[in-house]
């Protein structure tokens, strides 16, 4: 690999790619169409791992010539400490956003929503979001149950 990059920082910038990988393709195990060059990049960054005096982390598979992270990478890195961090973080506002949006939506007038502007919007979702994040803050889902109408 020609870069002045150290073996520690290419360890961070597989990890970099490691956790851009993981939000790509996570959720669909079996392949996603349209990031063939998100996947060769990252095997050919894995492909430089002996080179930079990190093979412990990755395991070149000589049948697929395709490279994977070890056990090793996986038991050592922060990576999934952070990917749990981010997925925990987005659930948390994106709860919060949605049940804002449809509370600001249900106290409005028929047709009202279109013509709505987003300062308006704010003006009145911001306390309905502080009084989520609160709930949560101190219940988490605890006090959160469906009901029927």
């Amino acid at each position: 690999m020609n870069s002045d990059l150290t073996k520690n920082e290419y360890r961070l910038l597989l990890d970099l790619v490691f956790m851009a990988s993981w939000m790509v393709d996570s959720h669909h195990p079996e392949g996603r169409d349209g990031v063939e060059e998100y996947d060769m990049l990252l095997q050919k960054l894995y492909s430089f791992a002996r080179e930079m005096g990190c093979e412990e982390l990755v395991h070149a598979d000589r049948d697929t010539n395709e490279y994977f992270p070890t056990r090793h990478y996986e038991e050592t890195t922060r990576a999934f400490q952070l990917i749990e961090e981010y997925n925990d973080d987005t659930f948390w506002d994106a709860l919060i956003s949605r049940l804002a949006e449809r509370d600001v939506y249900e106290k409005l007038e028929k047709g009202r929503r279109d013509t709505m502007g987003i300062e308006e919007y704010w003006e009145r979702s911001e306390p309905i979001e502080e009084a989520y994040y609160q709930e949560f803050l101190r219940h988490a889902l605890d006090r959160l149950r469906l009901v029927d109408n």
